[in-house]
């Protein structure tokens, strides 16, 4: 076996005995020291199993912390540390009582005082190394086995798994030993038998766990139960909204159509609303000033004389007519006056519209007992007074009265230099033949 003695008096120091390999040491040295503040115990005792350079090695590494100071006072450890190749002890609390009580005898005092403050400044003393490994050897005594298959190499010695000195010696502690390949052993853990005492107390706690759970189980099934069934009816009203959005947007669509449309109309409705309140106003201004003078066209004008120039020629002719049938007496002349009255419309081309009044005179005979007949004077000048009237109607009438309008294929006729109008050949040809005494009386009223 080999002895290590390593702490930091004022920095990290080492020694080691002659036997162990200087890089393992240094190993042991450096891997303890990057894991020794995990471990918050005053006093404790870390098992280790290396396997290095194809050897296995079991170290037993006694630790003071927490209390130990160095010469500056500040916080420090000290460590001493047991080496064994290719063997494990079985008695593991043997080692832990054997390794505390070498400190006691021989590094307390001289290297530390009561207080657990430092001493020395380094562990360059041989003799201190000496004497703490003859403290070692002298009491060693324990039942070493030899390493097996079941050991595994661990390339980090990080696991911190808890051992009490009263349960280190079972075959349980071993076990770990084989898988872990680190167990820290101190006065303070919990024993095997507290944790067996507390075992019915953990089975009942498990017990209620496992049925809170099963009871957490089930309601978690029911409330996914109904989460499914909400996401189903959530699903189906989105969708009938969705259907319902449609339509609203559609209607939305024709509403908006209809309002642009209403919105022209209403524009067009606007513009002829001005306009008509623009004309009005202009009429308004205009009954003010007085009427609106309409321009005649001179066409227009001697258009509307005809009638005029018509009527004046039918009374002329009809005077005539009446003087000449009372200077001639001419009793077959005077006779007939329906056909002087249809020589005068064939001559001046113009129908004169008999007075009512006139051709009821006409059609109505006379009594008997008046003892007058149809060729009496005074019916001569009841027919005269009738052509008279319907002349002075004619002049009565408004000027401004609607034209007939005009016949594009009927030539105009000419009227000569008595007022009368010639009829155009083509008249002429469908005129009935005149007799001679009207053409005479039709002479001698041109000449006069």
């Amino acid at each position: 076996m080999d002895i290590i003695i390593h702490g930091k008096p004022t920095a990290g120091s080492s020694l080691t005995t002659a036997g162990i390999d200087g890089s393992l040491s240094q190993k042991i040295v450096d891997d303890f020291f990057e894991g020794m503040n995990r471990i918050k115990d005053p006093q404790a005792l870390i098992v280790e199993v290396r396997y290095w350079k194809n050897v296995w090695y079991s170290v037993y590494t006694y630790q003071l912390g927490v209390n130990i100071k160095d010469m500056a006072n500040r916080t420090s450890f000290f460590a001493l540390s047991l080496v064994i190749p290719q063997k494990y002890c079985c008695l593991v609390s043997e080692v832990h009582a054997l390794l505390k009580r070498a400190i006691k005898e021989t590094v307390a005092g001289s290297c530390i005082d009561s207080n657990g403050k430092y001493l020395i400044h380094d562990f360059n003393d041989a003799g201190l190394l000496n004497k703490v490994a003859a403290a070692v050897k002298s009491g060693y005594v324990n039942l070493e086995e030899d390493f097996d298959a079941a050991f595994k190499p661990q390339t980090e010695l990080r696991n911190d798994i808890y051992y009490n000195v009263q349960d280190c010696d079972a075959k349980a502690f071993v076990q770990h030993l084989r898988t872990a390949g680190r167990i820290i052993v101190t006065e303070n853990a919990e024993t095997k038998d507290a944790l067996l005492s507390n075992t019915n107390a953990y089975i009942q706690q498990c017990r209620k766990a496992q049925a809170e759970l099963e009871g957490k189980t089930r309601q978690i099934g029911d409330l996914q139960e109904q989460i499914k069934k909400l996401n189903e009816e959530i699903a189906s009203s989105c969708t009938s909204a969705g259907h319902q959005l449609d339509q609203f947007k559609k209607q939305v669509n024709v509403l908006t159509k209809e309002k642009s449309d209403l919105q022209a109309a209403n524009k067009t409705l606007n513009t002829k609303l001005e306009s008509i309140a623009a004309v009005i106003g202009k009429v308004k201004e205009q009954k003010t000033e007085g009427p609106i003078p309409i321009p005649v066209k001179p066409e227009a004008n001697w258009l509307a004389l005809l009638p005029a120039v018509n009527t004046v020629l039918l009374v002329t002719i009809a005077l005539i007519m009446v003087l000449s049938m009372k200077g001639c007496g001419d009793p077959q002349n005077i006779a007939e006056p329906n056909t002087s009255s249809q020589d005068t419309t064939e001559i001046t081309g113009v129908e004169t519209t008999p007075n009512p009044a006139t051709q009821e005179n006409q059609s109505i005979e006379e009594p008997e007992e008046t003892g007058k007949s149809k060729d009496d004077p005074i019916n001569q000048n009841s027919f005269s007074d009738g052509i008279l009237e319907a002349a002075s109607q004619e002049v009565k009438s408004p000027v401004s009265r609607p034209q007939p309008p005009k016949q594009p294929s009927k030539p105009e006729n000419k009227v000569n230099s008595g007022g009368a109008v010639i009829p155009s050949p083509k008249e002429a040809e469908t005129l009935p033949e005149i007799p001679h005494n009207q053409r005479q009386k039709i002479k001698n009223n041109e000449k006069v």
